[in-house]
C-alpha cells in the first residue's frame, strides 16, 4: 500500500513536471501575461514586455487597464469583460492594446481562466500576438475594395461560375435584383456565342489566369450591354482558386459613339473613293471633250480654207 501510494506521489510530481515545462516553453515562445482574477498583473514573458515596451516590475501589480485606451477602460463592457473571466469563462478575440510609449497595437489574443478543485479563478492566463501590420494591411485592402466598389460594377463568382454576390451597380446596370441571380451560373449574362466561342473560360479561371478585356453581355430585358471588365481569380495559402472577382464599367455608350465615328469614317472614305472615281471619269470626260472640239475645230477650219481657195479659183 505504501509503495502504491509513493508511485502515484511520483506520478503526479512527474505530470505537475512536464505541465511545468511545456508551461516554460510556451511563456518563451508567445506573448504571456498572467493576472489575477482581479485584472491585477502578475507575470509576463519576455516576448510580451517587448511587444508593450515594458519591464516586468512596471507593471507587476498593475491593473490590465494600463493597458487600455481610457474611453474603454472606464465603460461598463470593460467590467463585464473581467466579471465573465472571474466567473470562468474564457474570452477571445481582436484586442486593440496601447504600448508604453502610448502606440496602438492589435493584439489577437485569448484569455483563459485558471479554476482550482474547487472550480474557483484563481488566475487568469493571457496568450496573444501582435497582428497590427497584418490588420492594418487588410484595413488598406479594404479600403481600395470599397473605394472600387463604389464606383464600379463588381460581381462574386465560385470557380466554376456560380454567382455568390453583385454589388448595386452591377445590379443596377444589369437590370436585376441579388435574389434573381444569386446561385445561377455566369452564362445567364451571355449570348449562346460567347460560350460557342469561349468553351475553356471558367476552366482557365479556376486555374488561375486573369482575364480582362471588352465583353458583350445581355440585360435583364435581353439587351445588349458592352463592360469593360476584368476577372480577377482569388487565391488562398494553398494555392488554390476560391472565387473569381468582376470589376466591370458599363461602356456601351463608347462603343456606341465608335460604332458610329468607325461608320462615318467608313462612308467619308468610301465617298472620297467614289468622289475620286467621278472626278477620273470627269477628267477623262473633259479631255474627251477637248479632243472632240479640237477635231470639230480642225474641220472647220479646213472647211474655211477650202471656202477660201474655191473663191481664189473662181475670179481667176
Amino acid at each position: 500500500m505504501f509503495f502504491n501510494k509513493n508511485k502515484q506521489l511520483l506520478d503526479t510530481e512527474n505530470k505537475l513536471s512536464e505541465l511545468q515545462r511545456q508551461l516554460d516553453s510556451i511563456s518563451r515562445n508567445v506573448a504571456e501575461i498572467r493576472f489575477r482574477p482581479d485584472g491585477s498583473v502578475i507575470y509576463a514573458s519576455n516576448i510580451f514586455l517587448e511587444m508593450l515596451g515594458y519591464k516586468l516590475e512596471e507593471i507587476a501589480g498593475q491593473h490590465h487597464r494600463i493597458f487600455c485606451e481610457k474611453n474603454y477602460a472606464n465603460t461598463a463592457d470593460y467590467s463585464r469583460f473581467w466579471q465573465k473571466l472571474a466567473d470562468g469563462h474564457l474570452q477571445s478575440g481582436l484586442f486593440r492594446r496601447l504600448r508604453k510609449d502610448g502606440n496602438l497595437v492589435l493584439i489577437e489574443a485569448t484569455y483563459i481562466p485558471v479554476q482550482n478543485q474547487d472550480g474557483k479563478v484563481i488566475e487568469i492566463i493571457k496568450i496573444g500576438s501582435d497582428v497590427t501590420q497584418r490588420e492594418n494591411e487588410l484595413l488598406s485592402l479594404r479600403a481600395v475594395h470599397a473605394a472600387i466598389s463604389r464606383s464600379m460594377a463588381e460581381i462574386e463568382f465560385t470557380p466554376n461560375g456560380d454567382i455568390l454576390h453583385a454589388n448595386e451597380n452591377f445590379l443596377r446596370a444589369m437590370g436585376y435584383r441579388l435574389s434573381d441571380i444569386k446561385g445561377r451560373h455566369h452564362r445567364m449574362f451571355c449570348f449562346d456565342n460567347f460560350y460557342q466561342e469561349n468553351p475553356n473560360f471558367w476552366q482557365s479561371l479556376k486555374g488561375g489566369t486573369f482575364l480582362s478585356g471588352q465583353f458583350e453581355r445581355k440585360t435583364a430585358s435581353g439587351e445588349t450591354i458592352y463592360l469593360e471588365a476584368t476577372y480577377n481569380p482569388v487565391i488562398d495559402e494553398a494555392g488554390q482558386v476560391v472565387k473569381v472577382l468582376k470589376f466591370a464599367t458599363d461602356v456601351s455608350s463608347q462603343k456606341h459613339k465608335a460604332d458610329e465615328i468607325r461608320q462615318a469614317a467608313e462612308l467619308s472614305f468610301t465617298t472620297a473613293e467614289e468622289t475620286s472615281q467621278i472626278s477620273v471619269r470627269g477628267m477623262e470626260s473633259l479631255a474627251s471633250s477637248i479632243e472632240l472640239s479640237q477635231g470639230t475645230f480642225n474641220l472647220i477650219n479646213g472647211a474655211g480654207r477650202l471656202q477660201e481657195l474655191s473663191a481664189t479659183r473662181s475670179l481667176n
